[in-house]
């Protein structure tokens, strides 16, 4: 598996301050690290990975996908092994000469890969922690983004490792005192709007059956 040191170092070949197999100190590492941290709970906030819904817990309550929660001091946030929701109407009809037949969940399903969850807990002392999460498919588990390593694996699909190592040279390239390479740049670019039209997504919209 990648980790997340693997994403680090490849953004810091892209931006050409470290050599093919070479390692970067203890301190680029860490500053790598807080970078990559920093991307993704920015994505979350912008809603990248999902429009997020505010959600007030005022007593113990158990999160859905895409919910950023603001928890009383006290109160306890599940979050989800497992996503429970009813089936949709089995469709109806045009005026077309065609039928609609929307695509339906099924109960009990595993949380939508990248789905995010951010938990704002009270301390009733003045203060809030943050706690940002998002749903990996291919471990099926919450991966929480602010307790990520260095050795830990890289939190999303493989097939966005590139794109991730493009978009971290764009938010560490002014740090080295580089430019940022044109290919660079299309590749981060390419993997924001990926990640925003959910183009690796299965659809959810309705779709036709024509006669």
């Amino acid at each position: 598996m990648t980790t997340n040191l693997d994403i680090i170092k490849g953004a810091m070949k892209k931006i050409h301050v470290l050599a093919s197999g070479a390692e970067p100190t203890a301190a680029e590492a860490a500053d790598g690290m807080a970078a990559l941290q920093s991307l993704i709970v920015e994505m979350i906030g912008q809603g990248s990975l999902g429009r997020l819904t505010d959600v007030l817990a005022t007593s113990n309550y158990t999160a859905k996908e895409n919910e950023r929660v603001r928890a009383s001091y006290g109160v306890t946030v599940t979050i989800p092994s497992t996503i429970t929701q009813d089936l949709e109407p089995c469709g109806g009809s045009y005026d077309y000469g065609f039928r609609y037949m929307p695509v339906v969940d099924t109960p009990n399903r595993a949380p939508r890969d990248r789905s995010c969850i951010v938990v704002v807990q009270d301390n009733n002392d003045g203060t809030f922690t943050t706690t940002y999460r998002v749903y990996c498919a291919s471990k099926g588990l919450w991966v929480t983004i602010n307790g990520l390593g260095q050795q830990d694996d890289f939190p999303f699909a493989d097939y966005l490792e590139d794109g991730f190592k493009a978009m971290l040279a764009e938010r560490i390239v002014d740090d080295f005192d580089q430019a940022l390479g044109q290919q660079t740049a299309l590749q981060a670019a390419r993997c924001r709007q990926m990640l925003a039209m959910k183009a690796d997504s299965t659809s959810r919209r309705t779709t036709a059956e024509y006669f």
